[in-house]
This record gives C-alpha cells, structure tokens and sequence, in this order.
C-alpha cells in the first residue's frame, strides 16, 4: 500500500469475507500486493496514570515491507505529536531521517495554511 491509511480496513474487509467464506477478488489482489507503509496512532491511557515525564511515548512497529516503513504516532496530553517511524537500514530505498522531515515539512505547510491553529517546533 501507499500508506493512505487503507490498509487496515482492507485486512479487517479481508478476514470479514474469509470468515463469511465469500470470494472477493479486489481485496484478494489488493492483499496480496507488496505492502510499503503501516500506519496506526498509538493509544495513550486517559486519564494518565503516570506524572507526564514518566509517560511512555507510545511505540512502534516495523516495516510490513523490506522497502517499506512502519509509522505510528501518539498525540500527548499537552497536544504534541509524537511519531515512531521504522524502517530497514539495509534498504536502499528508505531512510527515516528523510521521511521524519517529510511529515515536518507537511505539517509546516498544513500550520502556514492554518490548519492546526498552533506553532510547530
């Protein structure tokens, strides 16, 4: 997948016609396919149990994909956005540092639009 946030839905599709034991051939193809980004949020207790240093910043997962990238995210108490992003040092293809500055650069432009109404640091 592209990472447009389909691919969850598309497993849970997957297993509601393999549990109804119905044929669907979209998502056998769409399945089946190399997976090139997971993506999920992270849930964060509420209220929080812990004094907020002590709170854990949520977690990752890996890539689905050798050429792929594993992103979760967690939104704080105080409205920040923290972001776990994986992937292979191995590919050639991918580098977390890049695509760390690429959800920056998405984000700054989202601010610049007006969209989260808050500063990004």
């Amino acid at each position: 997948m592209t990472g447009g946030a389909l691919e969850r839905h598309l497993q849970a599709l997957g297993a509601a016609a393999i549990e109804l034991g119905e044929s669907a051939p979209f998502l056998h193809q769409a399945l089946t396919q190399p997976w090139a980004m997971a993506s999920s949020s992270a849930p964060r207790p509420q209220p929080p149990l812990l004094p907020p240093e002590l709170q854990p910043m949520g977690g990752g997962f890996g890539p689905p994909h050798d050429d792929g990238y594993g992103v979760s995210f967690t939104v704080t108490a105080d409205a920040a956005v923290v972001f776990h992003i994986s992937c292979k040092a191995s590919s050639p293809k991918t580098d977390a540092h890049r695509f760390a500055g690429l959800i920056r650069t998405a984000l700054l432009e989202l601010e610049e639009l007006g969209e989260l109404g808050g500063e990004l640091e």
